[in-house]
């Protein structure tokens, strides 16, 4: 029993690491895998892949497994920077309160679809969460680095855009030009003060550490 504590010691987090990495691969599967038995699967795959839900894990996925593999090495990739990790961190809990908040409510899941929704709606989002909370560097966090965290949130809404004025289809129906037009760049700045603002909660919580 001692030399099973001691494992877990000090093998615990890697372990905890390891789950997630398995976990996220699960998630993609689960988001990528019902486009090939549609009727159109290229189309539905790219309306997958160009979905944030899709986005933000799929970063989850790259880091934590990229984390696994250099966990035991001094060197890193800059990927692996206390910065790169909380903005992914941002990313997907974003993820996980837009949906909890605004889209779940508007659609059921049935079987393994509702499997998958709670895996990469709710379960990898909070297992990041927690990630962040326990292993998170003391390395202090310049209060600029919730802006450029917002680099990626500001390209997503233009690319979002730039799908609907294409396809005549928005991604989501809350930042839709064809629903509600002008109307948009005020859910859009909501949506900036958002992001900006679950940012800094993550600084005060790094800080308060």
């Amino acid at each position: 029993m001692k030399l099973e504590n001691e494992f877990l010691q000090k093998n615990g987090i890697l372990i905890y690491k390891i789950i997630l990495s398995v976990l996220s691969l699960i998630a993609i599967g689960y988001l990528i895998i019902p486009s090939f038995f549609s009727a159109t699967p290229l189309v539905n795959l790219g309306w997958t892949v160009s979905t944030y839900t899709f986005q933000s894990n799929f970063l989850v996925l790259l880091w934590i497994t990229c984390e696994v593999i250099y966990i035991k090495k001094e060197e890193k990739p800059k990927f692996l920077s206390s910065i790169v990790h909380g903005a992914i961190t941002l990313y997907i809990t974003v993820t996980f309160v837009i949906f909890a908040l605004i889209l779940q409510p508007l659609y059921g899941f049935e079987g393994m679809f509702e499997i998958g929704n709670m895996l990469y709606h709710y379960i990898i989002p909070i297992l990041v969460i927690i990630e962040w909370v326990l292993t998170h560097k003391d390395e202090e966090y310049e209060k600029k680095m919730a802006l450029y965290w917002l680099i990626y949130p500001f390209i997503y809404l233009g690319y979002s855009m730039i799908v609907e004025l294409v396809t005549g289809h928005s991604i989501y129906f809350f930042i839709s030009l064809n629903l509600y037009g002008p109307l948009v760049i005020l859910f859009v700045a909501l949506l900036t003060l958002f992001f900006y603002g679950l940012a800094r909660l993550l600084f005060y919580v790094h800080d308060r550490k």
